[in-house]
């Protein structure tokens, strides 16, 4: 099941898994063959679907289902008893999802985010996300300009000073490789039994993003900390795939997005907390080793617009706004709150160390008003909000 993947949440007892280093007793795990009384399960629908091999509930049905024919001689004579005489409507989406285990939510939702995206890498040292237009051009809707090599070599300096809070952040660092929803729920209040709708949503929104960002990862290509200096020494195993834009920032700063525009209540009362978290989760990245202090803005920057695009395809006529971040144009001494990659002269801004007077980073264009919605996810989108108010938010 979906929600299975979303086991994060329960995820706070993952705490008592330290407990783990007495594993030593793990001799009175034979105890654990009072586990033949689970066989039972498998007489219930995990067995039925196959998750568990049944041989004897499969023997029992074929059984049953015969002798239950046997006793019903008219049976193929009968009308159906199916309420509808004809096929649903292909269009009722409503109906539909209802009857969708959430794995298939989750495809559905997918192929609908990605079929309106294109990616371009044809230009030097640039990666772009395009959004397709029906009859029209694709208008460029992300265009990453990556950092020079000088850059992140000299951001080295602070990757390994930041590793002297490696003693006091480890704990956040291992729980927080997955995505946050334990930290999450703590601050908005989200539950798999309360609000399922709305934590499958934004997981949904997660996954998306992550897809979009290891793409664009892929093309820009640029190497962790560890490949420029052996003094580095993650304390967590460095991922196989490249730096910039930081996934972790990038999902953190797109959750916070979509929770608050789910619910005004969560925005007016938690979007500080959230925003602050998400900063946490980046900086943590880069105290374990794995990131650089510059691919947090990247991160912040591609959550931004991406988030837009997620919410047009949820509600109908919501605009997207177009960026483009200059990798070149962020300074290679900085280390400040992601979101100032927008201002001019702000922390980020190379230019205010070489003395300019102009310039932010990350520039936003006009926006794209036309009407993005996808009927599946509109459905998906007012079920989660529907949960929401009824849960008090």
């Amino acid at each position: 099941m979906f929600l299975s993947l979303l086991s994060p949440l329960n995820g706070a007892n993952g705490a008592n898994g330290a407990n783990g280093a007495n594993g030593a007793n793990g001799a009175n795990g034979a105890n654990g063959a009072n586990g033949a009384n689970g066989a039972n399960g498998a007489n219930g629908y995990a067995g039925l679907a196959g998750a568990i091999s049944n041989p004897l509930l499969v023997a029992g049905l074929i059984q049953t289902t015969g002798a239950l024919a046997s006793a019903s001689p008219d049976l193929f004579a009968k009308k159906p008893w199916v309420k509808s005489k004809s096929l649903p409507r292909m269009d009722d989406h409503a109906s539909a999802l209802v009857q969708r285990d959430p794995t298939t939510r989750f495809h559905l939702a997918l192929v609908e985010l990605l079929s309106g995206l294109d990616f371009d890498s044809t230009t030097a040292e640039t990666a772009k996300v395009q959004l397709r237009v029906s009859g029209a051009k694709n208008i460029d809707l992300l265009t990453l300009i990556r950092p020079g090599f000088d850059q992140f070599h000299k951001q080295l300096e602070l990757v390994i000073r930041r590793s002297r809070l490696r003693p006091e952040r480890t704990s956040e660092i291992l729980s927080q490789v997955t995505p946050q929803y334990s930290y999450w729920s703590g601050i908005c209040g989200l539950h798999p039994d309360a609000t399922p709708r709305t934590i499958e949503i934004t997981y949904i929104a997660l996954h998306f993003v992550m897809m979009v960002c290891q793409r664009l990862k892929h093309a820009l290509a640029c190497p962790r900390p560890h490949e420029y200096s052996p003094m580095v020494q993650p304390i967590i195993l460095t991922p196989a795939y490249t730096a910039w834009p930081m996934g972790h920032a990038t999902e953190a700063y797109m959750f916070t997005r979509i929770i608050c525009a789910l619910s005004p209540t969560i925005k007016a009362g938690a979007e500080g907390q959230l925003l602050r978290l998400a900063r946490r989760v980046a900086d943590n990245r880069v105290v374990a080793g794995v990131h650089f202090p510059i691919d947090s803005p990247a991160g912040f920057v591609l959550a931004d617009v991406i988030a837009d695009y997620f919410l047009a395809k949820c509600v109908a006529k919501k605009p997207v706004t177009p960026v483009v971040l200059d990798g070149t144009a962020l300074d290679p001494y900085g280390d400040a709150d992601s979101a100032t990659v927008y201002d001019d002269q702000g922390a980020w801004s190379k230019f205010v160390s070489e003395g300019k007077r102009d310039g932010a980073p990350a520039k936003k264009a006009a926006a794209f008003e036309g009407d993005l919605s996808s009927p599946l996810l509109v459905q998906m989108w007012s079920r989660a909000t529907t949960e929401l108010s009824a849960n008090g938010f």
